[in-house]
């Protein structure tokens, strides 16, 4: 991951990057232009711990390559007080050679994190489903104690009133959540 952010406790402004040599990486030409463009753009305002990323590369991929691994980034902006002394960062991805990011696990890491999401979202669509009967009776039971205002009925009275015209039944196991 490439990761723009302010690291200071006030906001930056015209912040400005430059790096040397050009961001490289083996996910093709279109990516390393978007690297590229992305450093070479002045940001306006930066605030506070305000964070910027975007992906570089894949490690395995990268330190299989022949792509450089060293780079320079040089920062310059201004602050509350004016311009800032540039910051100059050299990046030596070399020094990650054989850390996790040199494997897979980064890419299984994204992978398992993917498959949780989907069952957190798969879950909360159930919950959707499960309230939506008894949403919909309530809703019946309003338009039923005032028909000609339909469902837009005010107030906690009423629709306490219409809960209690429901008949209540038992979960079966099919709508238990988990």
């Amino acid at each position: 991951m490439l990761v723009i952010e302010n690291i200071g406790q006030t906001l930056a402004r015209n912040v400005r990057i430059s790096v040397s040599p050009p961001l490289q990486t083996t996910l093709g030409a279109e990516r390393a232009a978007t690297l590229n463009r992305v450093v070479g753009r002045p940001i306006a305002t930066l605030p506070p711990t305000r964070r910027i990323p975007f992906v570089m590369d894949v490690g395995h991929q990268l330190f299989s390559s022949e792509l450089p691994k060293v780079y320079e980034f040089r920062v310059e902006s201004d602050g509350p007080f004016g311009r800032v002394d540039p910051l100059i960062y050299t990046v030596d991805l070399e020094a990650l050679r054989g850390s996790a990011l040199e494997t897979d696990s980064t890419e299984w890491s994204a992978h398992q994190i993917a498959k949780h999401l989907k069952r957190s979202a798969d879950a909360q669509e159930g919950q959707s489903r499960s309230v939506e009967a008894p949403s919909r009776r309530i809703q019946e039971a309003l338009e039923r104690q005032n028909p000609e205002r339909g469902a837009d009925i005010g107030g906690l009275g009423s629709v306490e009133s219409a809960v209690q015209q429901i008949p209540m039944e038992p979960l079966d196991d099919g709508d238990a959540l988990a």
